[in-house]
């Protein structure tokens, strides 16, 4: 990897590349839940677009596009910077980035030195 230089700021790690002076963002930890997805429709509802999506070859077309579109999105995603979401009353206590940059152990805890609640171990596969 070369020499980098890893830092936390504002309870994530990163990586300062001492060649060319780029600053990599390593973990993405956020306070509070994760989004929630929205549910596909079920019932008559989702039965209604079925038969729309079989009467019509435009329905299917564009289905189909959506459907090569969301995939690539997901594919694009699972490369991208994962975040972690903590709740608003955890605090991120320490982050080990591995010495290839590639994977990051954070320990999260209470503030006022409690004991750790939770240890993840994150990989990053895109690098």
């Amino acid at each position: 990897m070369g020499r980098t230089i890893f830092f936390l700021r504002d309870n994530n790690a990163y990586a300062l590349s001492l060649a060319g002076g780029e600053i990599r963002q390593l973990t993405d930890i956020r306070t509070g839940p994760a989004p929630a997805d929205s549910a596909k429709p079920v019932g008559q509802r989702g039965r209604l677009e079925q038969q729309q999506r079989d009467l019509f070859e435009a329905v299917r077309d564009r289905a189909m596009a959506d459907s090569v579109a969301h995939a690539e999105r997901k594919a694009r995603e699972a490369a991208a910077l994962q975040p972690i979401y903590i709740a608003a009353t955890e605090r991120v206590a320490t982050i080990d980035v591995s010495p290839n940059g590639k994977a990051a152990l954070v320990l999260i805890g209470q503030p006022a030195g409690a004991t750790v609640l939770r240890q993840s171990e994150i990989r990053n596969s895109s690098r």
